[in-house]
């Protein structure tokens, strides 16, 4: 646990000397996508610290969707796709139009002579039809959670991606899921029972997730982007992977 505090906190210091500007780059892109890992990795290490190993486990499949995307989008600027570029960081603005859409259109099914809410949807809509028209999309519907990739879906462009590990993602959503399975399986199974709080073990597989993804991460960036994981970075994150491997 010591080692994974000094990985994150090497990787902070790092990413705090770099510049950032918000613009239409893929340098932007991939920073605010790896500070979102960096965080992500902190909630992880308190909540294996605290004592709950599963709700880190789930947290681990945010780190593989994130390393997913990044490599995606590094693909996509060694081939200088600026549409992949565009759709990306127009994909934030569309899906929270899509939400309010949704939540107004809810809200009219009970009180359809609600006049704000009319108000507000018209105004959503002629926003909405600008995407539709820049994206050549027909219905709002299409712009599904990863429409932004060209890929129908997660899967579809984990396939296509060098970490096709679509395993992982399958086991670690078994711990986000409210199934059987989660419901029943503990990593930490030692004491019998029913689990009703914090237990000392079961931090192996999230540590064993955790430290490869980020380690991962780190090394598809520092190919293209060396000032947010400089060498110093690579060699914590390596020293953090291997030992979690143990």
């Amino acid at each position: 646990m010591n080692l994974f505090k000094e990985s994150i906190d090497v990787c902070r210091e790092a990413l705090k000397k770099v510049e950032v500007h918000e613009e239409l780059t893929y340098h932007y892109a991939i920073i605010r996508l790896y500070s979102k890992l960096i965080v992500t990795n902190c909630s992880i290490y308190i909540l294996l610290f605290n004592g709950f190993p599963d709700d880190a486990m789930a947290l681990c499949r945010l780190l593989y969707e994130g390393l997913v995307i990044i490599d995606t989008l590094l693909k996509g600027k060694q081939r200088n796709d600026t549409d992949l570029l565009e759709r990306f960081m127009d994909a934030p603005i569309i899906m929270a139009l899509k939400n309010d859409y949704e939540t107004l259109s809810f809200a009219l099914k009970h009180d359809s002579n609600d006049q704000g809410a009319q108000s507000q949807i018209k105004m959503i809509k002629l926003e909405i039809q600008q995407y539709l028209e820049k994206h050549q999309k027909e219905n709002i519907r299409d712009f599904s959670d990863y429409w932004w990739s060209g890929y129908r879906n997660f899967s579809e462009m984990a396939q296509h991606s060098y970490f096709n590990k679509y395993y992982a993602y399958s086991l670690l959503s078994n711990k986000v899921h409210m199934n059987a399975f989660g419901a029943f399986h503990y990593l930490d199974n030692s004491e019998p029972g029913i689990l009703l709080g914090d237990t000392d073990g079961g931090k192996k597989q999230p540590l064993l997730y955790s430290s490869l993804f980020l380690y991962c991460s780190a090394v598809i960036i520092h190919d293209e982007f060396p000032e947010m994981c400089p060498q110093n970075v690579i060699d914590k994150l390596k020293q953090f992977s291997e030992k979690s491997s143990c």
